[in-house]
């Protein structure tokens, strides 16, 4: 039995600049999964201070649209991250994330 291959069609774009007189960055993503509907993903970043990232987001098309929220920290080469996913119709989502760069 012939499976057909899994593929998604995506493209995204990315903004880089200041909001409220801080670093501030704005992305979207146009996904197409074969033999489905098209897929939106929008996110915002704010980085006041230079050590804090407060962050939002928000998926259209997906089986249960999520709005997201999160925070990161970053002193040197160490990274928290966190963040929480608001699902209509499942429990919510955390996510903690620790990251160190060598």
């Amino acid at each position: 039995v012939a499976v057909p291959l899994a593929w998604a069609l995506g493209v995204g774009a990315l903004y880089k600049g200041t909001a409220l007189g801080s670093p501030a960055s704005a992305s979207i993503d146009l996904i197409r999964p074969r033999g489905g509907e098209l897929r939106t993903r929008i996110g915002f970043e704010l980085c006041p201070g230079g050590l804090l990232a407060v962050r939002a987001g928000y998926k259209f098309g997906y089986d249960s649209d999520t709005f997201t929220v999160g925070l990161g920290i970053t002193v040197k080469r160490l990274s928290m991250n966190y963040a929480a996913g608001i699902a209509g119709n499942v429990d919510n989502i955390h996510l903690v994330e620790l990251g160190y760069r060598f």
